[in-house]
């Protein structure tokens, strides 16, 4: 079964930190995108699905 990684950019101050969460569903990745994009400011927060083998940070940049 394929696995994804949520990667999430959030910028304050100026200052940017990646974090992310491995071997989600595509399903849970999707809720947990979705769950981050209600509540949080789309300025300060990126985030992207991707497929856990294709994590790299520069492939899943999130575009503006």
């Amino acid at each position: 079964m394929e696995t994804f990684t949520l990667i999430m950019w959030i910028t304050i101050a100026d200052k940017t930190e990646v974090s992310w969460v491995q071997d989600l569903t595509v399903e849970q990745c999707l809720r947990r995108e979705m769950g981050i994009a209600l509540r949080l400011d789309p300025q300060a927060v990126r985030t992207r699905c991707v497929p856990t083998e294709l994590e790299c940070l520069v492939c899943a940049w999130p575009r503006r």
